[in-house]
Order: structure tokens, then sequence, then C-alpha cells
């Protein structure tokens, strides 16, 4: 006699359905496996890449050449010689990366240019702006005798002016505009610096104003 076989069981349509899904479920952890860390290392790749170039470009920028002398020539300027000093000091002193200028008065070819009191009038207030231009030109002259080019300068830090001007006079920072704007217009965003601008009774040499300043020196 012939065994006795229990039948095979029948696969349902939704069983087939269900193995299927499982099947592509499988399949699509296991690629999911391959391809994340390998997308993950093109995408660190492609950052390291774009920082790198960042960083490339900054370099470039922070060490292209300034040109500030070219900007001084534009301006129709010439730098005079560094006027000596006329007293027991030096005409400059740099300590880490700053540059002390000292004391600067409006001298051209060793004489004061720019003498007297300044008054409160538009002339005098003229006077008084074309003096402290004057005492920048010099200042830069000695910046550049320090550091053997303007375009060592990383920026102007600080600038204070002293105004030999009348009486109760109003108008020092009109007076010591003639300084900051000259080193706006050399060294444009570079050139902004802190300032004080003070009225004295006096100055040396009968001059009409003096101006010192600290500049930040680019290695």
């Amino acid at each position: 006699m012939d065994a006795m076989h229990e039948p095979s069981p029948q696969t349902t349509p939704d069983e087939k359905a269900r193995g299927t899904r499982a099947r592509r479920i499988l399949v699509g952890v296991m690629v999911a496996f391959i391809l994340i860390p390998l997308v993950a290392g093109l995408v660190r790749d492609r950052i390291r890449a774009a920082q790198h170039t960042g960083l490339q470009l900054a370099a470039a920028q922070t060490t292209l050449p300034a040109d500030f002398e070219s900007k001084l020539a534009g301006l129709g300027l010439t730098l005079p010689p560094p006027p000596a000093a006329i007293g027991a000091y030096v005409p400059s002193v740099r300590t880490g990366n700053l540059l002390f200028i000292a004391g600067t008065l409006p001298l051209v070819d060793g004489k004061v240019s720019h003498s007297g009191k300044v008054t409160a009038d538009p002339e005098g207030i003229r006077h008084g702006y074309d003096a402290a231009r004057q005492c920048a030109l010099n200042s830069l002259a000695n910046i550049k005798a320090a550091l053997g080019s303007l375009d060592r300068v990383s920026r102007i830090v600080s600038v204070t002016g002293f105004v030999n001007g009348t009486d109760n006079f109003p108008d020092s920072p009109k007076v010591i505009n003639g300084a900051s704007e000259l080193f706006l217009a050399v060294f444009g965003d570079a050139g902004r610096h802190a300032r004080a601008a003070v009225s004295v009774n006096g100055l040396p040499l009968k001059a009409s104003v003096e101006i010192t300043v600290i500049v930040e020196v680019r290695e």
C-alpha cells in the first residue's frame, strides 16, 4: 500500500505579496548599508575641498599687496622726507605689532607751514584743516621710514590731534578731520581709527596743529 502523504500547503497571493515586500525591504537595507558610507564619504570630501578652497582664497586676500603708496600718488601727493625729531625723543617706536608715531607738526622743508592760532571762522578752520593734513602727510613719511613701505600698514588704530586754538575754541574735530580724511583716502577702511581732538593754548614752534598716530603693522 502506498504511503499516505499530506498535501503541501498552498501559498496564498497575500503571502506571496508579503514575501516579495520583505525581500525588497531586505535588499533596500543591504543597499543602504553599502551606499550610505559611500555618500557620506563623498559629502565629507566635498566639504573638506570647499574649506580648503576658502582658506586658500582667504590667504590670497591677506597676502595681496595693499599698494597704499599708489593711492597716495593718485591723490597727487608725494611723501616728504621724514621730519627729524626736534627734542630728546625718536620719531617712532615699535612694540609688538604696534607702531607709535611721535607728535608731528605741519613742517615743509624743515619749516612750519601753518603757524599761529586757529580761529573759529571758516578761513581759520580751513587753515587748521590744511595744517592737520600736512601733519598726517609727515606722519606717513615717518611710518614709511620705520616700516620701509606704507603697504605694511594693517590699519590706523588711533589719532590724537592738538589744535592751537583761540580761547574756548569749539571746532577741534573739524580741524583734525584734515588728518583723518587723508588717512581714510589712503587706507580706505583700514584708515578708520579712534581719535581725540583737543584745543590747547600753544604748540611747539607756534604750530597750528600737532598729531600723534598709532599704527598696526602687517607682518
